[in-house]
């Protein structure tokens, strides 16, 4: 019990502070009015500007991670195991056993799982933000985007996930998970805000957290390599606008409106898949 305590206080926090940080939205330090012949930031070089979205990112992932994902998934699981009774003691497919909640598995689950995930999400926001309304409200379209484009393809609604014929109702499943899919977005779009005004420039003294975060990154592509597509794709682009001028002003111009197209036309296609899993989840007998 104290360890679900503890997850749902964790989870309070991050809702708290997602509240109390609602006004803020993800937006680039105005560089271009420094002047660059005297800042010693060096911001003016692009890989810079690049280094400081990226970190960004990845801090928006490790708060977001380990106050929403991780607790805010393993609560569900809970209450997907209490509303399951007669399933005490199964098997679910990451070796875990129903019902048994313990406090290394609960560290495991928040680090592996949310920490991970957090990341993931934070990475590809910070690209991808630009084409969402701001805040709390591009958040929460960011989240639901998230669930339907990976959710019945890498989790938590993946189809064929062999859990869901453990744990039932498969409607309070689905229920769960978006619910904790829309704050996860919500979450994110906020505290990225918040990193960005808290995180001006880059700076040196971001060594001593920026190396092992980055190692934690490198395994999280590595065990989601579909999490690199949109942070690949956002740096090549990034990086060729700041070298090619026609390009950049293609982007101001024009560069939101594709955009939008795009990721909406990724969620449309994604969309038939997502609904077929979770009806599989809730027709399950």
């Amino acid at each position: 019990m104290l360890v679900l305590a503890a997850c749902g206080l964790m989870l309070l926090v991050g809702v708290g502070l997602s509240y109390r940080w609602r006004s803020y939205y993800l937006a680039q330090p105005d560089w271009a009015t420094r002047d660059l012949r005297t800042s010693s930031d060096g911001v003016d070089r692009p890989w810079l500007q690049l280094l400081w979205l990226t970190c960004v990112g990845i801090l928006t992932g490790f708060t977001v991670g380990a106050l929403v994902v991780g607790p805010g998934g393993r609560l569900a699981m809970r209450l997907l195991a209490a509303t399951s009774p007669g399933s005490k003691g199964f098997q679910t497919e990451a070796q875990e056993t129903v019902g048994r909640i313990t406090l290394g598995g609960t560290i495991g689950f928040i680090i592996f799982v949310g920490l991970a995930f957090g990341v993931a999400a934070g990475l590809t926001y910070v690209f991808v933000c630009f084409a969402l309304p701001r805040g709390i409200t591009g958040g929460v379209i960011f989240g639901t985007a998230l669930l339907v484009v990976f959710g019945s393809h890498v989790d938590p609604l993946r189809a064929g996930n062999h859990d869901f014929t453990i744990v039932r109702p498969g409607w309070l499943a689905v229920s769960a998970f978006t619910t904790l899919a829309v704050l996860t977005g919500a979450a994110t779009a906020v505290v990225a805000g918040r990193m960005a005004a808290a995180l001006p420039a880059p700076r040196a003294s971001w060594v001593w957290w920026l190396v092992p975060a980055a190692l934690f990154t490198l395994l999280v592509f590595a065990a989601l390599p579909v999490a690199l597509v949109v942070p690949a794709l956002g740096s090549a682009v990034f990086l060729s606008a700041a070298a090619n001028r026609r390009l950049r002003e293609l982007l101001r111009r024009r560069g939101k409106a594709v955009a939008v197209i795009v990721l909406t036309g990724v969620v449309l296609v994604s969309l038939p898949a997502f609904l077929s899993a979770v009806d599989d989840i809730v027709t399950i007998p």
